[in-house]
C-alpha cells in the first residue's frame, strides 16, 4: 500500500468520524432540553399541600422559618387562593414572589 493511499484512508476515516459526531449533537441537546423541563417541574411546589421542608428546598429565598410561616398561615386561614396571597405571610414580599413565579402551584 502506498503512502498516498494510506493518507487518503486516514483522512477519510477522520472526516467520517467528525460527520457522525456532528449529526449526534442535536439529539444530545434535545435530551438536555427534556431533562431541563423535567427538572423545572420537579422544582415546582404546591403551596397548599407542601410541607415546610419541601417549600424551603424548592422555593428561592424561602428558608425554614419562612416556610414554617407559610404553613402556619395556611393552617389558620385555609388554602391559598392565589400565589399573590403569599405576600400576606410575614417576610414574603413581591420580590420573593417574583423569584418563584414559575415554581408556585395551587
Amino acid at each position: 500500500m502506498s503512502l498516498k493511499k494510506l493518507i487518503v484512508m486516514v483522512l477519510f476515516s477522520l472526516f467520517t468520524a467528525v460527520s457522525v459526531q456532528a449529526t449526534e449533537s442535536p439529539v444530545k441537546s434535545e435530551s438536555i432540553s427534556k431533562s431541563e423541563s423535567v427538572q423545572k417541574s420537579i422544582e415546582s411546589v404546591n403551596i397548599n399541600k407542601a410541607s415546610a421542608e419541601e417549600m424551603s428546598d424548592k422555593l428561592k429565598g424561602i428558608g425554614q422559618a419562612k416556610a414554617k410561616a407559610i404553613v402556619d398561615y395556611r393552617n389558620i386561614n385555609g388554602a391559598f387562593s392565589s400565589a399573590e396571597e403569599l405576600t400576606k405571610v410575614k417576610g414574603i414580599g413581591k420580590a420573593i414572589l417574583e423569584k418563584n413565579k414559575g415554581r408556585i402551584l395551587l
